[in-house]
This record gives structure tokens, sequence and C-alpha cells, in this order.
């Protein structure tokens, strides 16, 4: 096991630790909103840390893991809590399909741009893309509701047939 892959196994137990002691914000989606805004704040600071400052890229680093497990971790359970019984598998299955896709088309647009602009530039233009994200989150009352809504909408539901008339 190397010592990246050991860093990632502590990083995962402290947050988990960290959300069975705290839990979340009363709203889940507040406390995944909060972590991923924080998350795009901490990985700007990351790429406009000097290359000379290793240490303080690491703080930033177990920082920007630690909100990113925290924020996963939480939204799991959001998607849990809204996601009607009858359908997670299939919901669950889409959300991963759509997550593994998106990575090598990350991969296509992150070269280019990292070459021409420098890798810096990129945690920059990703962090600033994660805290907007997170602050027009915290913009749409449907997002902050969520909760709310799906416990209101609880009733039984059906999923439409694919195919059927």
């Amino acid at each position: 096991m190397t010592i990246s892959e050991r860093g990632i196994i502590i990083l995962i137990s402290i947050s988990g630790i960290l959300l069975g002691v705290w839990g979340s914000f009363h709203r889940r989606v507040m406390t995944q909103i909060a972590g991923m805004a924080l998350d795009g704040l901490a990985v700007i600071v990351l790429g406009l840390t000097p290359q000379n400052s290793f240490w303080l890229a690491v703080i930033f680093v177990f920082f920007i893991g630690l909100l990113e497990t925290m924020a996963i971790g939480v939204g799991g359970a959001l998607f849990q809590a809204v996601i009607p019984p009858e359908v997670p598998g299939r919901v669950f299955g889409l959300l991963i399909s759509l997550t593994q896709a998106m990575s090598p088309l990350g991969l296509l647009v992150a070269g280019p741009v990292a070459q021409a602009y420098g890798v810096p530039f990129w945690f920059v233009l990703t962090g600033v893309v994660f805290a907007v994200i997170g602050a027009v989150g915290l913009l749409i009352p449907d997002v902050i509701h969520i909760e709310e809504q799906a416990s209101e909408q609880a009733g039984p539901f059906r999923f439409p047939a694919v195919g059927k008339a």
C-alpha cells in the first residue's frame, strides 16, 4: 500500500468520524452546498499556492479531500432521503454511469487547458466552477428545500413504464 493510499484511507476515516459525530446541518443539502463551495475555495487556494510551498499544498489537499468526502457522504444520504424507495437502483445506476462517463471527457478538456495555460490555472478554474455551483445552489429555492418537498410528496410513486403508451 502506497503512502497516497494510506493517506486516502486516513482522510476518509476522519471524514466519516466527523460526519458520524456531527451529522450535518439541519438541512443536509446545506452541508453539501457548503462543502462544495468551500471545496472550490480550497482548490482555488491550492492553484495559487507557490510551487516552493509543498507543505502548504499538502494542507490544502487534505482540506479538499475532507470537504469532498463530507459533501459526497452527505449527498449520498440526501439522495437516499429524497429518491422514492421504488427507484434508487435506477437513479444511482444512472448517476454512477454519468459520473464515470464524465471522467474521460473531463480529461479531454483538462489536458489541453493545462498544457496551454498551466496546471495552476486549471486548479483555479475548477475551484471557481465548484464555488460558483455552490453559490448558485444557495439561490435556487427548489434546491434549498429539496428535503421538505420530498417529504411532502412522499405519497405513492409510479415510475413511468418505458415504451408503454
